[in-house]
Parts: structure tokens; sequence; C-alpha cells
């Protein structure tokens, strides 16, 4: 039963050897964003839904009959896909 605990101890100190740095670096980016206090809970929306959310807010603006903001909306989404600017 010793040499178990032995050999689980071995283990485990070869997977703090190996993962140790990783570990050292999350902790410190961690202990450096609780310094800057930014919280971890930032929302990160995915590029599609950021499209779909301004493809939603033309359609509405569209139906208010807001034909500028139809258009900042048509802008908006040129740059989210890098569509180059035309010139008038």
């Amino acid at each position: 039963m010793d040499e178990n605990y032995l050999r689980a101890a071995a283990a485990i100190g070869a997977l703090l050897i190996i993962a140790g740095p990783t570990i050292w670096h999350y902790a410190d980016a961690l202990r450096q964003r609780l310094a800057a206090g930014v919280s971890g809970g930032e929302v990160r929306i995915a590029p599609d839904a950021d499209l779909h959310l301004v493809l939603s807010l033309a359609s509405r603006l569209r139906a208010a009959g807001s034909a500028e903001g139809v258009t900042l909306c048509q802008q908006l989404i040129d740059v989210m896909l890098g569509v180059p600017e035309q010139k008038k």
C-alpha cells in the first residue's frame, strides 16, 4: 500500500514539473488581470452573432422608416466582412 502512495506522489510530482510553467503562466496572467481590475466575465460574441445582431437592427430600422440607420448598418456589415470601401 505504501508503494502505491509513493507512485502516486511521483506521478503528481512529474505532472507538476511538466505542467508547472503553464500553470505559472496562467496564474500570473490571472494575477495581472485582478491587479488591473479587469473582470473575467467579459462577454465575447461570435462574429456570426454580431452580424445577425446588425442585420436584426437594420431590419428594425427599415421597418421604422430610418433609411439613414439602414445605410449605417450596411456600412458596419461591410466593415465586419472586410468589403473594400467604394469610392463615390
